[in-house]
């Protein structure tokens, strides 16, 4: 793992110090977004468990592919893309 990958996580880790949201998952703290936790009715520092953790996966990944999809749609094509 590279300087700016740990810095990344340095990063998180301070903003759910801060209050960012977050669950944890054994001894774990996981950031998830505000989103998320609405949708599955958590709280932040809620522990969850391997099928809650599989759902928000799931549900994150689904709000990454809208929101790229989106940010798709709104920029211009680049020359000799489609």
């Amino acid at each position: 793992m590279d300087i700016d990958n740990i810095r990344m996580l340095a990063s998180a880790e301070r903003a759910m110090d801060a209050g960012h949201p977050h669950v944890v998952l054994g001894r774990q703290r996981l950031m998830v977004a505000a989103e998320a936790m609405d949708e599955f009715g958590l709280v932040t520092g809620q522990t969850i468990n391997p099928t809650i953790a599989v759902a928000l996966i799931e549900f994150m990944m689904s709000l990454l592919a809208a929101r790229l999809a989106i940010r798709k749609a709104a920029t211009p094509p680049v020359d000799g893309e489609h």
